[in-house]
C-alpha cells in the first residue's frame, strides 16, 4: 500500500533544493505513492530535463515499449512549466493516447506536483474546429424544422433534437464525447459544427460555445494536448495570420509523442486535390450564396452555368483518360507529360473561364452586400446583419476554393512543380481512384515546414518506441535528416524496454517454398491462408494477422472464413471501424483479427486476447508508391539502403511491437516469409528482440 502523502514535507524538500528537480519528483512518486521503479524511465527523465534546461534545442528519444515514457516527459515538462512559468504543447498521433494523457497520465502527474509543490498545473485537450458544436447553428436548424412543421422526425431532426437534449443535460458539445457516434450522422454534424461555413467563430461571444470555451481553456492552460494535425495547423495559422491556436502566450516546449507519424502529417498538410466533385462545390457554393442574399440580386448568369458545363466536360475527358491510365490500380504516380496536352490545354482554358466568372460574381455579391445600409433602425432586429456576416463568410470560403482548385490543377494535373522539374523542393503527384478520380499533389520534402514549426518553440522533444531504423549512427542520421533536425543541436538517447523478451516472446520464420512472395509463385496466397489456419489451431488466445496488401488480407480472410474452428471468431479490417474491431477482438479473447496498413501500429491488446502475431511478409515499401518512387529517385544508386531497408525495418518493428505490451504478456511472432531466413535475415534479426527459429510448417504433410 502507498504511504500517506505529506504535501508539506514534500514541498519543503522540493523548494529547499530546486536542483533536485524532476528526479526528486519521480523519487517521491516511487517512495510515497507506490509508482513502480523503472530505470529506463529515470534515464529518459534525465534526458528530457537536460534538453529543457540545457543548450540543445532538440531531444530525440527512442523509448522501448514499457518504459513509461509519458511520465518520463510529463514530469520534466511540468517542472519547467511550474518553475519557469512556461507553457507546453504535447502532440500525439492517436486519439487513444490523447485520452490516456487527459484521463490518466496528466491527472496523476499534476496531483503529484500539487503534493510536492503545493501548486496545481492546468492542462486541457484541444481538437480541431470541426469537432465542436455551434449551439447557434443547432438552434437555427431546430427553428427551421419547427417553422416547416418537420419536428415529426426524420433522422436529421432526431439527431438535432438529441443534441439539444444532450447539451441541456450538461453534454460537452464535442463530437468525440457524443453518447453514440455514427459516421452517417457526421454529415448532419458538419452543418452545425464550428467549422461550418455558417459558423461565425471570429466574432462569437456565445458564452456556451464549446469551441470558444475550448480555445479559452487552451489559452490559459500550461499544458495543451493536441494531435499532430492540429500542431501542424498551428504553423499554418501563424504563417497566414501571425496567430496561434494556443493563445497569445507562446508555448515554450513542444513534445511530439508517437513522433514516427509526425513527418508524414506535416507533409500531408500541403496536399492539394483536383477533382470533379471539388469543382462542383464551387458552383454549389455560388448557388447557395445567391439563394441567401438578403436583398434582390442578380441571378447566376447562363454564361456561368454554361462555363461550368464546359469545364465539367473537360474534367470528364480527363477522368476517362485517368481510368485507362489506372487500369486495375487504385493509385499510380503521375509524371510530367503523361496526361495528353490536348486534354490539359482544353481543360485549362475552360477552367480559367469558369473560375474567372465565379470570381467576378463573388465580387458582385460583395458589392451588393456593402451597399446595404447598416444604419437602418431595423437592421439588427431583422437579423440581416448576422445573415450578411454568414454570406461574407461563405464568400471568403468560396474565394479560397477558387484559389485552391486553380493551384491544384496547376500542380496536380499540369504537374508544373513536379520533383522531376523542380528538384527536391517540388511535388509528388499521383492519380487515385477514391470516391471518384482525384489528381493529388503534395510537397516531396516537408523539412522546410518542419523547421518552421520547430522555430515556434524554444525546445522540442520527439519520442516514440520506434524512431530509428537501426541503432547504428547511420540509422540515427537517417531520422535526423528526414525530420530536419541538426545533429549538433540535438541530445539523442535510446532507452531499452524493461521487458524480458527472452522469457516472454518466441519468434519463428516459416521457410516453406510455397510461401515465397514471388509473382511467379501462384500458390503463395493459398499457402499463406493454410499457414495462418495451422497457427491458429496450434495456439491459444487471440491471433493478429498483419498483411501487406488487401490481396493478402482477402485471401487469408476467405480461407479462415471457411475453415476456422467454431471456438474462434474472425474479424477483418473494413468490416467495422478500427476501434470497434479492436474492442471486439479484446472482448472475445480467442478471436482472429486480419488487418493491413494501420493495424501495424496503434494496436494495444495486452493479455491472452493477443498471444500470436503473424506477419504475412517483410513489409518492404511498394515500389510503385508515389512517395517511394520519389525517394528512390533522389537516393539514386543507394535506393535500397536509404529507402527500402529503413522503411521496412521501421514497419517491422512497429508490427512486432503489437505483441508484448506488459511485463506479464507472453506470445509468439510468426513471419510467413522464407526470405526472412535467407537474404534478409540480418534485417529481420535487427527488428526482433529475440533470435528467431526457422521452421518448415508443411514438412509433416
Amino acid at each position: 500500500m502507498p504511504k500517506e502523502v505529506n504535501p508539506r514535507a514534500a514541498s519543503s524538500a522540493y523548494q529547499a533544493d530546486l536542483t533536485l528537480k524532476s528526479e526528486y519528483v519521480l523519487e517521491y512518486a516511487e517512495k510515497e505513492l507506490g509508482l513502480r521503479r523503472r530505470p529506463g524511465q529515470r534515464e529518459m527523465i534525465k534526458t528530457v530535463s537536460a534538453v529543457i534546461e540545457g543548450e540543445e534545442k532538440f531531444g530525440i528519444i527512442e523509448a522501448g515499449t514499457g518504459t513509461g515514457k509519458t511520465y518520463a516527459y510529463l514530469i520534466p515538462v511540468c517542472h519547467h512549466c511550474l518553475t519557469e512559468g512556461k507553457r507546453a504543447v504535447v502532440s500525439t498521433g492517436t486519439k487513444a493516447l490523447q485520452q490516456q494523457l487527459i484521463d490518466k497520465d496528466l491527472p496523476f502527474v499534476t496531483r503529484l506536483f500539487a503534493a510536492v509543490t503545493g501548486h496545481q498545473l492546468r492542462f486541457t485537450l484541444l481538437y480541431g474546429r470541426a469537432n465542436y458544436l455551434c449551439p447557434r447553428l443547432l438552434n437555427e436548424e431546430l427553428d427551421k424544422q419547427e417553422a416547416t412543421l418537420q419536428l415529426v422526425k426524420d433522422h436529421e431532426t432526431e439527431f438535432y433534437l438529441d443534441l439539444a437534449e444532450w447539451l441541456g443535460e450538461g453534454g460537452s458539445g464535442v463530437w468525440e464525447d457524443l453518447p453514440s457516434i455514427s459516421d452517417k450522422k457526421r454529415r448532419y454534424w458538419l452543418k452545425i459544427c464550428a467549422d461550418s461555413e455558417d459558423a461565425l467563430c471570429a466574432g462569437c461571444e456565445e458564452p456556451e460555445c464549446p469551441w470558444l470555451k475550448a480555445r479559452r481553456r487552451a489559452a490559459s492552460a500550461q499544458i495543451v494536448v493536441v494531435n499532430h494535425w492540429l500542431a501542424a495547423a498551428d504553423l499554418a495559422l501563424f504563417s497566414e495570420a501571425d496567430l496561434r491556436l494556443f493563445g497569445e502566450v507562446k508555448p515554450a516546449v513542444l513534445v511530439v509523442d508517437e513522433a514516427h507519424h509526425f513527418r508524414e502529417v506535416v507533409k500531408m498538410m500541403g496536399q492539394m486535390v483536383f477533382s470533379q466533385s471539388y469543382l462542383g462545390l464551387i458552383l454549389q457554393g455560388l448557388e447557395q450564396v445567391e439563394k441567401r442574399m438578403p436583398v434582390p440580386t442578380k441571378h447566376i448568369t447562363g454564361e456561368t452555368r454554361q462555363a461550368w458545363d464546359l469545364a465539367s466536360q473537360a474534367v470528364y475527358a480527363l477522368e476517362d483518360w485517368a481510368e485507362t491510365f489506372l487500369g486495375s490500380n487504385a493509385i499510380k504516380p503521375l509524371k510530367p507529360g503523361l496526361v495528353p496536352s490536348s486534354i490539359v490545354n482544353r481543360l485549362q482554358a475552360r477552367l480559367q473561364t469558369f473560375l474567372q466568372m465565379v470570381q467576378e460574381r463573388v465580387e458582385g455579391f460583395r458589392q451588393e452586400l456593402d451597399s446595404l445600409d447598416s444604419g437602418q433602425a431595423d437592421f439588427e432586429e431583422s437579423g440581416i446583419n448576422e445573415e450578411k456576416l454568414k454570406i461574407l463568410n461563405r464568400l471568403d470560403r468560396l474565394a479560397e476554393k477558387i484559389e485552391n482548385i486553380a493551384s491544384a490543377f496547376e500542380r496536380g494535373v499540369r504537374t508544373s512543380n513536379h520533383y522531376l522539374v523542380s528538384g527536391s523542393s517540388g511535388d509528388v503527384c499521383c492519380v487515385e481512384r477514391s470516391q471518384g478520380i482525384r489528381f493529388v499533389s503534395w510537397p516531396f520534402d516537408p523539412v522546410p515546414a518542419l523547421q518552421a514549426l520547430y522555430e515556434l518553440y524554444d525546445k522540442v522533444v520527439l519520442t516514440s518506441a520506434t524512431l530509428f531504423p537501426s541503432a547504428s549512427p547511420a540509422g540515427v542520421e537517417w531520422f535526423l535528416k528526414r525530420n530536419g533536425i541538426p545533429g549538433l543541436k540535438a541530445k539523442i538517447a535510446r532507452v531499452s524496454s524493461p521487458f524480458d523478451y527472452e522469457r516472454q516472446m518466441k519468434a519463428f520464420i516459416l521457410t516453406d517454398g510455397a510461401l515465397m512472395p514471388d509473382p511467379t509463385n501462384p500458390c503463395r496466397l493459398e499457402a499463406l491462408g493454410q499457414a495462418v489456419l495451422k497457427a491458429v489451431e496450434a495456439t491459444e488466445g487471440g491471433v493478429l494477422v498483419l498483411c501487406t496488401s488487401y490481396t493478402e488480407l482477402r485471401a487469408v480472410a476467405a480461407h479462415l472464413a471457411q475453415h476456422l474452428p467454431k471456438t474462434r471468431c474472425l474479424f477483418v479490417q473494413g468490416e467495422a471501424g478500427k476501434s470497434e474491431l479492436l474492442q471486439q477482438f479484446r472482448d472475445h479473447g480467442q478471436a482472429v483479427l486480419v488487418g493491413v496498413a494501420s493495424f501495424w501500429q496503434g494496436v494495444d491488446v495486452p493479455g491472452d486476447a493477443l498471444r500470436t502475431l503473424i506477419i504475412a511478409r517483410i513489409p518492404f515499401p511498394v515500389p510503385d508508391d508515389p512517395d517511394v518512387q520519389a525517394e528512390c529517385y533522389f537516393a539514386r544508386h543507394r535506393w535500397w539502403q536509404e529507402v527500402f531497408v529503413p522503411q521496412a525495418s521501421l514497419a517491422m518493428k512497429q508490427g512486432i511491437g503489437r505483441l508484448i505490451r506488459t511485463e506479464s504478456d507472453t506470445g509468439m511472432v510468426i513471419i510467413a516469409d522464407p526470405r526472412a531466413a535467407r537474404r534478409h535475415l540480418q534485417l529481420v534479426e535487427a527488428c526482433l528482440p529475440v533470435t528467431p527459429s526457422a521452421v518448415a510448417l508443411f514438412d509433416d504433410d
